[in-house]
Order: structure tokens, then sequence, then C-alpha cells
């Protein structure tokens, strides 16, 4: 197949062909026989996205190779991964799969034990234990190195679509940004930022997605500085349709990132390593206790199945100097 010249993304050929005859293959495993091995390796592209603390949020293309989690893991490292959306599998006919891939196709496929177009990875460029992973996978790093997936499927060309992966290693925990590929975080280097509404007042109006771990305002704040919010609009929650405004709703969610505050509210933080949460609901008056980025969320610990936007007026009021 073609060769993938994105940031983040390995020709297949590398790990799913030429690592074949570097490393031997395991029983059940495999099924498909690679090219002799190349005198040099190609170095794997650096990552598109940025992990913070541990934890990556990312998007794999349908069309794409194996795709870095920019996470380096340890030999008996805990990994846990979380993945959402659909591909549209074009040897398929265009037919819909999500991460747990296709139980009945008989498409050729890396790992035999694993369904064909199931979300799969691997640990290093130079590695052909191939892990399934599908929605929700947790397991022990057998070695050492960098993370990849991609789907359990030998011809990615055609496919369309893309799949939200969230990783996570050992106990790490903050905050993890699951934003598209042209927003990033504000650092050097970073895209321009979303497209935003500034009123005559200094207010900045920014659109808030319940599917994405934070969402950047693009906004830097000093220490003691006031931050004003108003927030309008619905999110739904789940696929049982509990849908809540700004102010949030009353169900159940161990997992929230505020325990005490309603699920699905809108909430703020400060900088990139920081998990002290700030509850905003659909009107909120806080003091900066540090300075940095701010970032706007929701109340909720799964954000796989969520839908709608909330609408945020951002107006800062400046510590006096």
């Amino acid at each position: 197949m073609a060769s993938c010249d994105k940031p983040g993304c390995l020709v297949r050929a590398t790990v799913a062909g030429a690592l074949l005859a570097l490393s031997p293959v395991h029983a059940g495993d495999q099924n498909i026989q690679g090219p002799p091995p190349h005198a040099e390796r190609p170095k794997p592209p650096q990552p598109a996205n940025r992990p913070v603390n541990g934890i990556a949020s990312f998007k794999l293309g349908g069309h794409q190779d194996w795709t870095s989690s920019g996470l380096e893991v340890k030999t008996g490292e805990l990994v846990k991964v979380r993945a959402w959306g659909r591909i549209r599998i074009a040897a398929l006919g265009g037919r819909l799969v999500d991460p747990n891939g296709a139980a009945d196709s008989s498409l050729p496929k890396l790992m035999a034990s694993a369904a064909p177009n199931q979300l799969i990875a691997v640990i290093g460029d130079d590695n052909n234990e191939y892990i399934a992973v599908g929605k929700d996978a947790e397991f022990r790093a057998s070695r050492a190195g960098t993370l990849y997936f991609t789907l359990n499927q030998l011809n990615t060309d055609g496919n369309d679509g893309d799949i939200d992966i969230r990783v996570q290693l050992g106990t790490a925990s903050g905050l993890t940004f699951g934003q598209p590929s042209s927003i990033g975080l504000g650092l050097p280097g970073d895209s321009p930022p979303p497209v935003a509404s500034t009123s005559p007042d200094g207010s900045k109006t920014i659109e808030v997605s319940p599917k994405l771990d934070w969402t950047n305002t693009y906004i830097n704040v000093t220490r003691g500085d006031i931050i004003v919010i108003q927030a309008s609009g619905a999110v739904s929650l789940d696929l049982a349709g509990h849908v809540c405004g700004p102010d949030g709703t009353s169900i159940k969610d161990p997992g929230k990132l505020i325990p005490e505050k309603p699920t699905g509210a809108l909430i703020a933080v400060i900088g990139v390593d920081n998990n002290d949460f700030v509850f905003v609901g659909a009107s909120g008056r806080f003091v900066a206790t540090r300075s940095g980025l701010l970032f706007l969320g929701i109340n909720e610990e799964d954000l796989t199945n969520n839908s709608g936007a909330l609408s945020a007026k951002v107006r800062v009021e400046k510590a006096p100097k």
C-alpha cells in the first residue's frame, strides 16, 4: 500500500511486514509473512499529540497505518485504553465498524486472534507481539517502548472516519487533551486557535465540546485574575438520552472529576499540569489561584457517547499590578 507521510504514522510494512522477520512469530498471533529485514530501520515519526502526565488522547484515522500514542511505556507498567468512534471500511463496501471490529469478516488481518478491523496495539517499532484492544482494554506492558495503535487490517486504503483513543499509564491522573488534530494546547508550534467571537468588553465566546477531555480557550490568565463565565446550550451525556445544560444533572457518575458537583456541568482548570478543577455551571465567577492557560470541560468520566455543545462567554478581570 502507499506510504503514509502524515505525522505519527508508521508505514504498515515497517511494523507489520519487515518487522515480522526480526522477531519470533507467536502461534495464533499472526497470519502473514513479512519480507526480509532491511539493513536500517526507519525512525518512527514524532507523535502528533502531546501526552500529559502519562495520559494521551488522540485520533486514529481509518486510512492510517501504525499511529504513535506518544507514550513511552515501561516493562510491567499498567496500560488502560478506551476507544470510540466508527470507521467506514472500504474493503467491506463502506460498512461501518467500531473499535471492536467486524467479527463476521474474513478480511486479511495482522493479528489472527483478534477480530478484523479491531483496534490493536504494539509496543515498539521492532515488535510483532500485537495486543487486542477494541473499545476497552487493560494490560501490563511485556516490554518497554513507544505504544502504537492501528486497525487489525492489512490494507487500510480507502477507509474513512476515525477512532478516538484515550490511554492512561499506571495510576496517572489529571488532564488529558482530546482535541482535533487542528487544535493544539496553545504552545509554540501549535495550529491557530479555534474560531471564537470576541465582544467589545473583551469577553470571548467559545464552543465547549462534551466529547473532548478539555477545550482550550486560548486565554492566558494570571494568578489573582477574576474569571467570569456565562454559559448556555445543552449536551447529551449517553445513549439513554440524558440531556443537561451547563448546570449539569443529578445522574450518578462515580468517576466524574468533581464528585460533589452535578454530572455534565461545565467546569474549568488552569494549566496543563493541574487537576484543581473549578465548578462553573451556567454562571461562574472565581479567582485564578495560578497562572496559565484556561481550559473548559464537562464534569463526567466517560465522554464516548456525548453530543451537543455548550457556549461559554469568558471575561477576565485582570488582577491589579
